[in-house]
Formats: C-alpha cells, sequence, structure tokens
C-alpha cells in the first residue's frame, strides 16, 4: 500500500479579502433558489391574475347570456302579447223570411283575446204563396211569412178549393181554417140593407182566430166578431153589406192578408171599442175600406192602424169621428182611382147623421203613401 497523502486545504482569498466568501457554499444555493422562487411567484402572480381574468370572463359571459336569455324571453311575451290583442275578421250571413235573403260582416278576436262576432240580417222576403213584400209597388211596406195562413199582400183572388154552403152563421169559439173553401150563405141573406149576427157567414167568440176562407156574396154581413178576433188570409169574394164588423169592447182586433171586392158599402165597421189593424190588405172597387161607426147607441173612441194596403178604386179609405177621440195611422199604401185617404166626422151618438168636420193629421195620419205609378 502506498502511504497515506496527508490532507491539504486550499483556500482561495476573495477581493474582498479573507472570510468574505466564508458562506460559499450555501451561496450557490441559495442565489439559484432565489430566483427560482422570484420566478415561481411570479408565475404564480400570472396563473392568478390568468384566473382571475377567466373568472371575469366566465362572469361576464354568463351575465351576457342570461342578459341574452332576458331579452329573448321578453321578446317571447311581447310576441305572445301581440298574438292574444290580435284582430281577426269574420263574416256572417243570414236571409229573411220567404225568399229574401241578407248578408252582415263582422270582426273576429285573436288567439287569446277576446272573440267577436260576425253579425248579418236578413232581407225582407214574401210568402211561397204570393208575390214580394211589398210587390214591388208599395213604399216601406213589409212582408210576413209564407205559406198557408197568407204569405204579404196578394192582389190576385184565390180560386175556391171547394164550396161549402152554410144554412146558418156558423160559430167559433177557437181556431178555424176554412182550407182555402168558399163559404156561402145559402139561401142568401143579402138584402141589400143592415143586417145583423144572424146574416153573418161566421161569427167569432172573443180571442177566435179564422183563417184561409173565402166568403161568398150570399151572405148578407161575412164576419161579425163579438170581441177581439183574428182574420188571417180571409178573402171576400163579393161584399153584400160589410165584409167584417168589430164589436169587441176592448182589445185589438187583426186583420193580416186577405183582400175584398165589390163592396158598395164598407169592407171594415168598427162598431164596439179598441183598436182595429189591418196589414198586408188588398181590396178592389170598394166605397169605404174602414168606418168607425158615425151613429152608434153607445160610441167610443176607436183606434185603427193601417200597414202595407192596397185600395184600387174606393171611394173612402179611412173614415173616422175626429171628435169622438178616433185615432188612425196609414203607413205604406198604395191608392189609386182617386179616393180620399183620411176622412174626418162628427160622430154623434143614438142614431141620425155624423156631421162634417175638417181633416186633421192628428186625428188621422198617413205616412208612405202613394197615389200613382204603384
Amino acid at each position: 500500500m502506498s502511504p497515506q497523502q496527508p490532507k491539504v486545504e486550499v483556500r482561495f482569498a476573495g477581493p474582498g479579502g479573507p472570510g468574505a466568501n466564508e458562506s460559499c457554499e450555501d451561496d450557490g444555493g441559495s442565489g439559484v433558489g432565489s430566483k427560482a422562487n422570484d420566478k415561481s411567484k411570479d408565475k404564480s402572480k400570472d396563473k392568478a391574475k390568468d384566473k382571475t381574468k377567466d373568472k371575469t370572463k366566465e362572469k361576464a359571459k354568463d351575465s351576457s347570456k342570461d342578459s341574452s336569455k332576458d331579452k329573448s324571453k321578453d321578446k317571447s311575451k311581447d310576441k305572445n302579447k301581440d298574438k292574444e290583442s290580435g284582430s281577426g275578421s269574420g263574416s256572417g250571413s243570414g236571409s229573411g223570411s220567404g225568399s229574401g235573403s241578407g248578408s252582415g260582416s263582422g270582426s273576429g278576436g285573436g288567439k287569446s283575446g277576446g272573440g267577436g262576432s260576425g253579425g248579418s240580417s236578413g232581407g225582407g222576403g214574401s210568402g211561397s204563396n204570393g208575390p214580394s213584400a211589398n210587390n214591388g209597388t208599395i213604399p216601406g211596406g213589409g212582408g210576413s211569412g209564407g205559406g198557408a195562413g197568407g204569405g204579404g199582400l196578394q192582389k190576385t183572388f184565390p180560386t175556391p178549393a171547394g164550396t161549402e154552403n152554410l144554412s146558418a152563421a156558423r160559430t167559433i169559439s177557437g181556431s178555424f181554417d176554412g182550407q182555402m173553401k168558399l163559404f156561402d150563405r145559402v139561401p142568401s141573406t143579402c138584402s141589400g140593407g143592415e143586417g145583423g149576427q144572424a146574416d153573418a157567414a161566421f161569427i167569432l167568440e172573443d180571442g177566435a182566430t179564422l183563417s184561409n176562407a173565402i166568403i161568398g156574396g150570399g151572405a148578407g154581413e161575412g164576419v161579425q166578431c163579438a170581441g177581439s178576433c183574428t182574420l188571417v188570409n180571409v178573402w171576400w169574394d163579393k161584399v153584400c153589406e160589410d165584409a167584417a164588423t168589430f164589436r169587441q169592447t176592448g182589445g185589438t182586433s187583426t186583420v193580416r192578408g186577405g183582400g175584398a171586392r165589390g163592396a158598395s158599402d164598407k169592407v171594415f165597421q168598427h162598431n164596439g171599442g179598441g183598436m182595429v189593424e189591418v196589414i198586408d190588405f188588398y181590396a178592389q172597387n170598394v166605397g169605404q175600406l174602414y168606418r168607425s161607426c158615425g151613429n152608434c147607441k153607445t160610441q167610443v173612441a176607436r183606434q185603427s192602424s193601417f200597414k202595407n194596403i192596397y185600395v184600387d178604386g174606393g171611394k173612402t179609405i179611412v173614415h173616422v169621428n175626429g171628435n169622438l177621440g178616433d185615432k188612425a195611422t196609414i203607413d205604406g199604401a198604395c191608392i189609386l182611382g182617386g179616393g180620399t185617404v183620411c176622412k174626418n166626422s162628427k160622430g154623434v151618438e143614438g142614431g141620425g147623421e155624423p156631421g162634417d168636420a175638417p181633416d186633421d193629421p192628428n186625428v188621422c195620419s198617413a205616412t208612405n203613401v202613394q197615389t200613382s205609378g204603384c
């Protein structure tokens, strides 16, 4: 073995003299470590900043998303509201009675809004048995429903479906449909003078209705109404004394449709009280269409109404007693032949002849009346 060499310690003297590098061993480690630490700190700061930025960006994105969602929701709500408050349109159509027709229009609501409705109005039509409502001639008149019970104003006398001879007046307490037969008195009770109930073809009790009948000229008094009555589509082929006499103490008697011809005196005689209304009636060659009794034993104020009537050849249409309180109205009429539309008299009580009185529109008023071209 080689002899052990003595251990030699070498020291370098630095520029700063002895002891300046005493901690050299530690210096090499701590200097590099400090820089590394500084770099690590810088990286940590950068990462922290990056994380903070990322979080801030994410929050901003989330906020932006939420805002977009809210805006989208608001827009959706606004659209729904617009839909709900939207408006639509609708149309409707209707038809009148008989052959008339009409149309109308309306507005409808949106999906959820209040709904509208389409309105319609029907035109006025005539029944299947006759011409148009006012036959294209009479202003202001309206037609009634069709069928066997009339059909508005008709100017053609019907052909009887059969004949039934009556030896005595027939009394009706409810409703009687004559089925368009001719009813005549045989033997005749037409004497040319004033008659009574016994001379009639029909006697109608209070509230009774006679429809679809033709009264022959052999009946001295065609129809006698003891109370309020209704005559629907009743025709008088030839009137002897009076076509119909109304004796009710009150209430309303109605004549709807039908016609009369050849009356040398009166068609409708009003001896009782209350109201007589005549609608869609045709008369040809008559003396007076209506007379409020001028000399009855007991006098009262009477009312009468005439709508959509046609008189071809009549001396007087409506004759009333203004001094007794009578009132008459005519609305829609064709009066041919130069007759007097409204005549006013001074009625008397208990017999005698009525006196003359000046015309008074407050007693008898006429509107929508033509005297030619209809």
